[in-house]
């Protein structure tokens, strides 16, 4: 297992700068008139911008679908000064990130994944061999679980023909991705709506296979209350355990999963295997002891009290909980804990979450003070400030323990600035707040968006001189974060063998602009010129192109900065009855007025737009493709509160 090496040191630096004071009059700020003339603000806007030292602006002539576009337009056609957002950095590292997924899921992964199907698959026959008569039904019921992932991953691929036809029927209900279905030899209704490939799954006929096959695995438990499941389990787990070839595979895939997103929330097959070590200690080849129901019992008992489930991702009523193996089960993150703790039947009469609850929790004084707590019964605000202090207790090796996690801790650092006094007045505005809280959210929506396939999803039951020619936002931490994230990332994937020399040069590359912008960011607030090592940095005037540029990682890959992500499944009776949706919309807009010794100027630097809604079961998980189709069709719901709360 790759282990995680973030460094997280926030720099220490002493504002000075030169502020000014709200409201600001039209003659103390730069480029007013060229803006106003160039993006032909109306007097509400300009007003807005004068009382809070920031607008965002929606009523473009043009949509920007991608940041780099917006910077390329604001350099070239409206000659203003860049601002460098902290939307812009987040949204470069989300498609590093998901380039990188691309890249490794449509070639090595799933190689890997093929090559542990089909070896499971022989091991299982083996079993059906060796297995007594009536016990045959065990083996048989593995044959069709991996048989299944096998022919999800290939159409054409060989299977036993007394187990053919189950096989086929199941891969036509999981490519019809409608209803809910009982997989054979399981106990627990399955969501076929799941298997509708979203995200950047949509982008090769290889990946779509992928994503089926990965959810097969990671959704379906083998139940440790049902005892022929939990055999089933066994035979499986001490096969894996004790076979190289299916091991050395597995491992691969789970190596990759665990350090980019996290930890299996269901118990592991080395769980079993250890847990049946205990028991039974050494298994024959006929698997006898196992069928001793008096061991099995003391087994099951043992394995429940090992690592119970914290989110419930399955079809069940309240009070319910689905616990066992899951083949390559989907990780805990803390998105999905908070909102099963912030729904019913934790409160009793909230149903849907939002993804308030997730940036309150992280810590945003912003997003808890917009949440609806009166609306609700008590245990709502109870848990949500539980949730608040957990979160807040965590060290930096929770933070550390993957890159998801890591992604977290640096949109934490938005929240840290926008009380203090020292720093431009434009960050202690209510505009500003809501700036950053719609910031947070459009990047943790592209971070649900690209581990959609890897995390766990919840249910619930029902004249002067000239100006500097750019402006970086001046957030240092969330900067100096994901530098280190970035150096957490080569380092990791070189150890799996996984870095290409394109992710180097990347990946290197961005680390340059990162370091950069930390330097800047605080040379801007203690009143001094930056330090520049060309060695070590990209200059401003040329990191855009090196942030929001789409690097050809494959030829399936094309890059999204508009996209939607499914986090959470309100269901009722086995059916699906509305799901929430995160969107990330048209990028916009934000002109801030940067303080200087100078004179104070104008700059502009794009954002995110970012969507909550919920959308009728009836009508399936929105793709990417669909999303993109009702924003430019004019079908789309209207944005997010906090996204209009800092826009004119």
């Amino acid at each position: 297992m790759t282990s995680i090496r973030t460094d997280f040191e926030d720099p220490v630096y002493e504002p000075m700068l030169p502020d000014y004071t709200l409201p600001l009059q039209a003659g103390e700020v730069r480029f007013l008139e060229k803006l106003i003339e160039t993006l032909d603000l109306t007097d509400d806007q300009v007003q807005f911008l004068l009382e809070n030292g920031l607008v965002g602006i929606s009523d473009l002539p043009v949509n920007f679908t991608r940041f780099y576009d917006a910077y390329d337009r604001i350099f070239w056609r409206y000659d203003l000064p860049l601002l460098y957002t902290s939307d812009a950095v987040l949204d470069a590292f989300h498609h590093i990130f998901e380039g990188m997924m691309v890249t490794l899921e449509g070639s090595t992964l799933y190689d890997e994944l093929y090559n542990f199907t089909e070896r499971m698959m022989v091991l299982s026959q083996e079993h059906y061999k060796t297995l007594p008569e009536e016990q045959k039904q065990l083996a048989l019921d593995n044959i069709i679980f991996f048989g299944t992932a096998l022919r999800l991953l290939d159409p054409e691929a060989p299977v036993k023909w007394f187990a053919v036809e189950e096989i086929d029927r199941m891969v036509g209900f999981i490519e019809g991705a409608t209803g809910t279905i009982l997989p054979p030899g399981f106990s627990q209704m399955e969501d076929l709506t799941q298997y509708e490939p979203r995200s950047h799954y949509t982008d090769s006929d290889e990946l779509r296979r992928y994503f089926r096959a990965m959810m097969w695995y990671g959704r379906l438990t083998f139940s440790g209350d049902s005892d022929s499941e939990t055999r089933r389990a066994i035979l499986v787990s001490m096969a894996l355990r004790d076979d190289h070839v299916a091991n050395t595979s597995y491992s691969k895939v789970m190596a990759m999963v665990r350090f980019l997103v996290g930890f299996p929330d269901d118990l592991t097959y080395l769980e079993y295997a250890d847990a049946v070590d205990q028991v039974f200690g050494v298994v024959p080849p006929d698997f006898s002891p196992i069928f001793d129901d008096n061991r099995l019992d003391i087994l099951q008992r043992s394995l429940k009290e090992l690592r119970p489930p914290k989110i419930n991702s399955d079809m069940t009523a309240p009070g319910q909980t689905v616990w066992g193996l899951r083949m390559l089960g989907q990780a805990y993150v803390i998105g999905s804990y908070v909102f099963q703790r912030c729904t019913y039947d934790n409160v009793p009469d909230r149903y849907v979450p939002s993804a308030l609850d997730v940036m309150a929790a992280l810590g945003s004084q912003e997003a808890w003070d917009r949440e609806d707590f009166d609306s609700y019964q008590p245990a709502f605000e109870e848990n949500l400030g539980e949730l608040r202090d957990e979160v807040a207790a965590y060290g930096e090796d929770y933070w550390n323990s993957s890159i998801y996690n890591g992604w977290l801790h640096c949109l934490q650092a938005l929240d840290q600035n926008t009380s203090r006094p020292d720093l431009p007045a434009f960050m202690g505005t209510d505009a500003w707040a809501a700036k950053q809280l719609n910031t947070q959210l459009g990047s943790w929506t592209q971070l649900t968006h690209d581990t959609q396939l890897y995390r766990k999803q919840t249910y619930t039951y029902v004249g002067m001189s000239a100006p500097p020619s750019e402006y970086v936002e001046p957030v240092p931490e969330l900067y100096s974060r994901m530098a280190e994230i970035i150096k957490t990332l080569v380092d990791g994937m070189d150890d799996m063998d996984l870095l290409t020399p394109t992710m180097r040069t990347i990946l290197g590359n961005f680390w340059k602009v990162l370091h950069c912008f930390e330097e800047y960011a605080i040379a801007e607030l203690e009143l001094r010129e930056p330090e520049f090592d060309s060695e070590t940095m990209i200059h401003p005037r040329h990191a855009y192109e090196f942030m929001v540029w789409e690097p050809t990682y494959g030829e399936t890959y094309e890059g999204r900065t508009i996209l939607v992500s499914d986090v959470h499944t309100l269901h009722d009776a086995g059916s699906p009855i509305s799901y929430l949706e995160e969107g990330v919309g048209y990028v916009r807009l934000l002109v801030v007025v940067a303080p200087s010794p100078d004179g104070h100027y104008i700059c502009v630097g794009p954002v995110f737009e970012h969507f909550e809604f919920s959308r009728d079961g009836n009508l399936g998980r929105l793709t990417d493709e669909e999303w993109e189709g009702m924003l430019a069709n004019g079908t789309a719901p209207e944005p997010a509160p906090w996204a209009q709360d800092f826009t004119v």
